[in-house]
Parts: structure tokens; sequence; C-alpha cells
């Protein structure tokens, strides 16, 4: 991912709004948030958003430009654009893409206290 063209495209499409990095360190997905209020709207590009889960948020994807290969408890579900996926609470989801776009929709609103990294199996049991 060319992390500077989207930081810039994001600037230009969405000035003043906050744009979050997933690991600065090795950028595989970027998100804006473009109302972080009780139901968030947020546009990400996506090469890899690692596994993960919410316990209170169910999420919307919709791809807005590219593919995108979503992981969900088990299944691969591919997206063109204009096509989505309704991500319930609890469910263990990751998404490959290549620079993919897409509307990410959550509600409640997305927290970080509530996207739970998934590192392993033993601890995904403890958590639950």
């Amino acid at each position: 991912m060319n992390i500077t063209k989207v930081i810039s495209e994001f600037k230009k499409r969405y000035p003043d709004k906050n744009i979050i990095v997933n690991s600065p360190e090795f950028p595989l997905e970027v998100i804006c948030e473009l109302d972080p209020v009780a139901q968030t709207k947020a546009v990400a590009v996506i090469d890899f958003a690692r596994p993960h889960y919410h316990r209170k948020n169910t999420e919307i994807y919709e791809v807005i430009q590219g593919e995108l290969i979503v992981y969900l408890q088990g299944e691969t579900i591919r997206l063109r654009k204009g096509e989505r996926v309704k991500i319930k609470p609890l469910s263990i989801h990751s998404a490959v893409g290549k620079e993919t776009w897409i509307n990410v929709y959550s509600d409640p609103g997305w927290t970080l206290e509530d996207h739970i990294l998934i590192k392993n199996v033993r601890e995904l049991q403890e958590d639950r």
C-alpha cells in the first residue's frame, strides 16, 4: 500500500477528519472517521485487516473501489464494488484487499476498547 498516497487522498477528500493508521510500522489498513458519534461511519483502505472481533459492535463493510475478501467465522466472502457484508458482535473476521476502499458502518460507534485482536485461540477462549 502506498500509505503516503492514501493519507494524502483522505486529507483531500475529507479535510479535518481523524485518520487512523492501524499499525504505523507496518501499515496495511488506514481508516478515516467521517462521523464518529453513536453510529460510526468511516472509510477504510485495506490491504489486510488483522483477525479481530467486537463484543458490542455490528459492522457493515461496503466496497467502494476494488475487491475485498472477508473471512468471517470460517467463511470466505468475496465482495466487489457496491457489495456489502454485515458482521455481528463476537464474530471473528479479517479482510484482504489491494488498496481496497470500503465504507465501514458501526453500531454502536466504534471504540478501540471494543476492537479485540485475535492473537491465539487460548486468548480468545479466555476473553469470551
